[in-house]
């Protein structure tokens, strides 16, 4: 019976340490993975593109997605560890990685949101979408990425910060006409007031978009309260 017992410890022995190796395979993986992850979060002050910001705005989701998992990775490593009797091992570049990647998923994550709604915005037909919600959605892409602004030093990113700032504040600009026109309220007899402002005949269609009005006016500057 003792040969038994003896035998047996040995058998936990041997799976313990089997068990121990793995879990240091497995957190110097881990360590590997995260000096990776850190690498990508120091390109991103190269990116300075604005027809890939879409792409941008991908790759920085998915480091987040990661970094995000790595914390659950974290919390396994530490619930092992305790089993073991060994020191919880702490994994601070996390952290650092996911602070630095916050703006730039943020000023990505508002920037795209804007672009994708000008758009749509723009090759609309006006009045399909509220133009108070419009103009706040608006005011908020401008505020929050004014805010943004100040947290990046990189030539690259301010240039493409000052990219998506300018291509916003051309569009405020357009913030009176999108208000009159997409006004619900308006009668047959302010938009012939409109037309007459403006010099040509507005008839209001699934032709009619703000695109098409900007390309038909040389000067345009309209006040609900005028009408």
């Amino acid at each position: 019976m003792p040969e038994i017992f003896e035998k047996h410890r040995e058998i936990v022995a041997s799976k313990t340490g089997e068990y121990q190796a793995m879990l240091k395979v497995r957190i110097e993986k881990f360590q590997q993975d995260l000096q990776l992850y850190a690498k990508y979060c120091d390109e991103l002050q190269y990116w300075g593109n604005i027809e890939e910001i879409q792409r941008y705005k991908k790759k920085a989701a998915s480091l987040d997605k990661k970094l995000i998992a790595a914390m659950d990775i974290i919390a396994e490593f530490n619930e092992e560890e305790k089993l073991f009797d060994w020191e919880m091992s702490q994994y601070p570049l996390r952290k650092k990685i996911a602070d630095k990647l916050a703006p730039y998923k943020k000023f990505y994550d508002i920037a795209c949101e804007f672009l994708t709604n000008h758009e749509k915005w723009t090759e609309a037909m006006i009045g399909l979408y509220d133009p108070e919600v419009i103009e706040t959605e608006t005011s908020n892409a401008s505020r929050l990425v004014f805010k943004l602004e100040k947290t990046f030093e990189e030539p690259a990113v301010r240039k493409l910060v000052e990219i998506v700032k300018m291509k916003i504040e051309e569009f405020k600009e357009h913030m009176p006409v999108i208000l009159t026109l997409g006004n619900p309220s308006l009668k047959s007899r302010h938009w012939e007031q409109i037309s007459e402002i403006v010099g040509f005949p507005i008839k209001i269609d699934q032709y009619m978009t703000l695109a098409k009005v900007k390309a038909n006016l040389t000067c345009l500057s309209l006040d609900s309260d005028s009408l």
